[in-house]
């Protein structure tokens, strides 16, 4: 995932995972669920508030993305995977600014 000049917004993100669920937790490196990340924000009032959710709230959402239908455990994985590591850079993002 690669993170705008503002330390805050997504430019992009890109996954894959070899052993993912063909038809279901595979669909983590198709165009549909990686372009829901560009433009959307990951932290909000000194917080990681970006989630990836599940029932289709995501495209509603600045701060989240919808999930893998059928691949709950892999949209699961990658929301948890953003939470921890940017919340890991957020205190050198903050000091950029």
């Amino acid at each position: 995932m690669s993170i705008q000049d503002d330390y805050n917004t997504i430019y992009g993100a890109s996954f894959d995972h070899k052993t993912e669920t063909p038809g279901l937790g595979a669909e983590i490196n198709t165009a549909g669920f990686q372009d829901q990340f560009t433009g959307d924000k990951v932290y909000k009032d000194g917080e990681v508030a970006f989630s990836v959710m599940k029932g289709g709230g995501g495209n509603e959402s600045e701060y989240g993305v919808d999930g893998i239908t059928g691949g709950t455990i892999t949209s699961r994985g990658v929301g948890e995977m953003i939470q921890r590591t940017m919340a890991v850079y957020q205190t050198y993002f903050e000091s950029q600014n």
